[in-house]
């Protein structure tokens, strides 16, 4: 009966992952519409569900959102929009601390095996903190790591949608430098939506696919 409170929700389904519980959504190739109370509902209705039939695994977990897009422009659509009347205040507004984006083809496929693994995720984020400094949770600005000048980076290879523009709003509002770290396929929509204070780097995608293969071959 619970589950009739959601009807309204444009949800397709639930990922249950090691990584957490994520609500997930498609958009095809449009710019994404939400009914604010069923989509909190939704939330609501997971996380309590999910923290009674597998206490084990997600007790006081708190769900994540999940949306797939034909290719990157919905994802620049929702960052870009600002206050206008097409902003996205249910991803923006805190409602949820993550709210990754994917597109729906073999690179989105890839972005979605390592947001399910934290163990591979931990690794990647960890050959990218080489050479800089660990993240600082005393920085008023979201980071994952502090480059040489003590401005923060921030990995946005698997983009988080509310985290990403919390990073670049903070930045602009403090007047500060900062780096962000994306594939290559990712660097257009990026430098399309970061100001000149944002450096983008790029993870070179083919070369990234080709470690991973090998390493699949290795453990086979």
């Amino acid at each position: 009966m619970e589950a009739i409170k959601i009807r309204n929700s444009r949800m397709t389904g639930v990922l249950l992952a090691p990584s957490g519980i994520f609500l997930s959504y498609n958009c095809g190739p449009y710019h994404p519409k939400w009914d604010y109370r069923a989509e909190l509902r939704a939330q609501a209705f997971l996380k309590l569900f999910c923290g009674q039939r597998l206490p084990l695994l997600y007790s006081g977990a708190e769900p994540s959102g999940l949306l797939f897009g034909n290719d990157l422009e919905p994802f620049y659509q929702i960052l870009a929009a600002g206050d206008s009347a097409l902003c996205c205040f249910f991803l923006l507004d805190g409602n949820y601390r993550h709210f990754y984006y994917l597109t729906n083809d073999q690179k989105g496929e890839t972005l979605l095996k390592l947001l399910c693994d934290p163990g591979k995720t931990a690794r990647l984020n960890a050959l990218l903190s080489q050479g800089r400094q660990k993240e600082s949770p005393d920085l008023p600005i979201e980071n994952d790591a502090i480059d040489e000048n003590g401005d923060p980076v921030l990995f946005g290879y698997v983009p988080d949608i509310p985290r990403i523009y919390r990073f670049l709003t903070a930045l602009s509002l403090q007047g500060r430098a900062g780096t962000l770290i994306c594939f290559d396929f990712q660097e257009d929509v990026f430098r399309r939506l970061c100001g000149k204070n944002v450096t983008i780097s790029a993870i070179h995608y083919q070369k990234f696919e080709s470690l991973q293969i090998k390493s699949q071959a290795k453990s086979s």
